[in-house]
């Protein structure tokens, strides 16, 4: 019975993981959405090193993305990332 019920909580734990990772992918995409809009197209490798980005990061890269004036200026985000 432990058993089952260990595997339950494990089972629901990597779920968790699995829906956060969803969730941040979700986040980077629609980030790479707006830049897009903003500034009709973004290089690749920004775009694979945003996917990368913390989800924390996203977030903060969300709510300052009106004050971004150009592209070269998100590379502030890179950087804090590593």
């Amino acid at each position: 019975m432990k058993e089952k019920f260990m595997e339950v909580v494990s089972m629901t734990e990597i779920g968790k993981m699995l829906s956060n990772e969803r969730k941040a992918e979700g986040k980077a995409e629609l980030v790479i959405k707006l830049l897009i809009k903003r500034f009709k197209s973004v290089p690749s490798d920004y775009k694979e090193k945003i996917k990368k980005l913390s989800s924390e990061t996203i977030d903060v890269m969300a709510t300052d993305i009106f004050d971004i004036k150009n592209l070269e200026k998100i590379e502030k985000y890179f950087e804090k990332n590593k």
